[in-house]
């Protein structure tokens, strides 16, 4: 994985860095694909089923109105 798809994929554009380079990404990359977090295809790192879901559940809290 190179440096710069590693800081592509900063918190799907939230502006969240996941990795400090592309040694932590690829550090870090077998326990976020085995958990569902990401998954690469090619040299480009992807959201997985389980960072998609937890994007939904935060966007539905955040349209929730609070108390």
């Amino acid at each position: 994985m190179s440096p710069r798809n590693a800081w592509s994929f900063c918190g799907g554009g939230y502006g969240i860095p996941l990795f400090s380079d592309a040694d932590d990404a690829a550090a870090q990359y077998p326990w976020l694909a085995t958990h569902g977090w990401v998954y690469q295809r090619g040299e480009n790192l992807h959201w997985g089923k389980r960072a998609e879901a937890e994007a939904e559940r935060r966007a539905q809290l955040s349209a929730t109105p609070q108390p």
